[in-house]
């Protein structure tokens, strides 16, 4: 009986045993299963942050270059701009010009004063005429510069003298 009670508590012993590998082995294989189910979920986690890092890097790159494309289109309006105002104010000061300004008022002088003749005696309408005009056109800052002899010859300028000088300081007043 002893015999039978030690095969027996052998057989349990054994079973026990068996009992507890299979179990240690199902833990083990479950361990394992986790580990291989938690190892592919961080290659997930790490295949996704960089696909993340890849599409922002592919995103500031193109906003790089957007914003490199509008720099570039800013510097281009702006230079496009300065010339545009470079050319405005070129032909403001061209428009302004005393020359110019001179020019246009000698113009309609000429266009629309009686010619002076060689005889002292046509001065005197020739001097209202030009002096009506003046009034009209209001420009007699302008016209300074063209009363030295635009319109008189020289032969009336020196026959008139200092009668003439005063009639033109008079006038530039």
């Amino acid at each position: 009986m002893e015999a039978q009670k030690l095969a027996f508590e052998k057989q349990k012993w054994e079973a026990e045993r068996e009992d507890k590998l299979r179990r240690e082995e199902a833990k083990l294989r479950r361990e394992e299963a986790e580990q291989r189910r938690w190892e592919a979920e961080q290659r997930r986690w790490e295949a996704d942050r960089e696909e993340r890092q890849r599409k922002e890097l592919v995103e500031d790159e193109r906003r790089q270059t957007e914003m490199q494309q509008q720099a570039e289109l800013f510097a281009h309006r702006q230079r496009e701009l300065d010339r545009q105002m470079a050319r405005d104010r070129a032909e403001e000061a061209r428009r302004d010009s005393a020359v110019l300004k001179g020019k246009l008022f000698g113009d309609a002088m000429r266009a629309s004063a009686i010619r002076m003749g060689v005889d002292p005696i046509e001065a005197i309408p020739f001097f209202r005429n030009v002096e009506q005009l003046l009034v009209y056109m209001t420009y007699r800052q302008s016209c300074d510069m063209f009363w030295s002899g635009h319109f008189l010859t020289i032969k009336l300028g020196l026959s008139l003298g200092n009668w003439v000088l005063k009639f033109w300081e008079i006038m530039s007043v």
